[in-house]
């Protein structure tokens, strides 16, 4: 097994906001300090109020004083330093403790080909593997997804391990590590990047997948004998990966304004976060394109708004099931409606819901957007 000596120097913190992409303001023992985050993850469903984090001080002075480990989902430690992510996985590959991967030998770390590097270059009797390594935070019910941002990242490595795989004696992998010990499956996060997932699937052919998943003990070492491959259901996400669907829009304002909103006249917007329920049959991402442009016509309600307001994120839901007017309901429970905005053809109150705060760190936002997101999925995997 391997020995991290973490569990003597780890130190208990409590989550309360991330200031920037490395940087988590926490609290240890009541009081307030500054933690470094080596994942550049969006998080949000780990980074939730008063989570439980595990944080190892610093060593060097001219860092934060802490570095963050992992986080407690459940009463199970989820690594979240992608750095011992691949220290573990290396001692894996050198213990042949991989599946698929037993007859192959590390022959150099960050390989470097042409712009791009990737984590391992290994070699067996059938040649060499350039094995790209990518760390898995998405975590809902008994599956795992990847990414949970837009990953131009990670799509130009899949396509280079597509171009690779082409030349003679040379094979590829994209290896998926999971810290989730209740995974069972594995699928890329065709709601969030679709362009990455669209050149997954299209590239199920060239480049060898794998995805594993693993355990941290109470000692925080891997728990060796946890390792286990995960399912990726091919047919669910062809029948699934679809460009249709519903999306939230959520929306900023700033100060206080009144917005004349075609024959809904005059609607007053205080400051705070809109959130707008939309959905497109066909074509939804040439739709969510639409949104995000500046210059456009003025035909939907929401383009009117959106011309006087700030457009913070687009949050896509990929299905063949309508479930526009079934979400406007459940988030009519979590934020106030403005009511008639958005619902010219249909039945429902509002399409558009007014919350003081950002929706994005509320858990009953996340954990309704994970429902319509994952739970949908879930049922047919199980």
């Amino acid at each position: 097994m391997t020995k991290t000596n973490f569990s003597s120097s780890l130190v208990s913190a409590t989550f309360e906001s991330r200031l920037n992409r490395f940087t988590l303001r926490c609290l240890v023992e009541g009081e307030p300090i500054l933690a470094y985050l080596a994942n550049p993850a969006r998080l949000w469903e780990i980074f939730l109020p008063g989570r439980k984090l595990y944080l190892k001080p610093s060593n060097r002075s001219n860092k934060l004083p802490y570095n963050v480990i992992a986080a407690d989902l459940e009463g199970i430690p989820v690594l979240l330093d992608p750095h011992l992510t691949n220290f573990f996985l290396e001692k894996w590959l050198r213990q042949k403790l991989i599946p698929g991967l037993e007859k192959y030998s590390i022959v150099k770390k960050e390989f470097q080909l042409d712009s791009s590097r990737f984590d391992f270059l290994l070699k067996s009797k059938q040649g060499f593997m350039v094995l790209e390594v990518k760390s898995c935070t998405l975590l809902a019910y008994r599956a795992a997804f990847f990414p949970d941002a837009v990953s131009q990242r990670g799509k130009r490595h899949l396509l280079k391990l597509a171009d690779l795989a082409e030349q003679s004696g040379w094979q590829s992998m994209m290896l998926f590590v999971v810290w989730w010990p209740k995974a069972r499956y594995f699928l890329p996060e065709f709601h969030i990047d679709w362009a990455f997932a669209q050149a997954f699937l299209a590239n199920k052919n060239k480049i060898n997948y794998l995805a594993i998943a693993a355990t941290l003990n109470h000692n925080f070492e891997p728990d060796e004998g946890s390792i286990h491959q995960l399912i990726i259901p091919w047919d669910l996400l062809e029948r699934e990966m679809r460009d249709r669907g519903v999306y939230l829009l959520l929306i900023k304002v700033e100060e206080e304004t009144t917005l004349s909103v075609g024959h809904l006249g005059n609607i007053p917007f205080r400051p705070g976060y809109y959130i707008y329920v939309g959905s497109a049959k066909k074509n939804l991402q040439a739709r969510l394109n639409r949104h995000r442009r500046h210059q456009k016509k003025l035909f939907w309600h929401i383009d009117y708004l959106l011309a006087k307001a700030k457009l913070c994120h687009l949050l896509p839901i990929r299905s063949a099931t309508d479930l526009e007017c079934t979400l406007a309901d459940r988030l009519s429970y979590l934020a106030k409606p403005i009511f008639s905005f958005g619902c010219s053809d249909c039945h429902c109150p509002s399409h558009l819901f007014f919350s003081p705060t950002n929706p994005i760190h509320s858990p009953p936002f996340i954990y309704l957007l994970q429902e319509f997101r994952y739970q949908r999925l879930e049922s047919e995997l199980t």
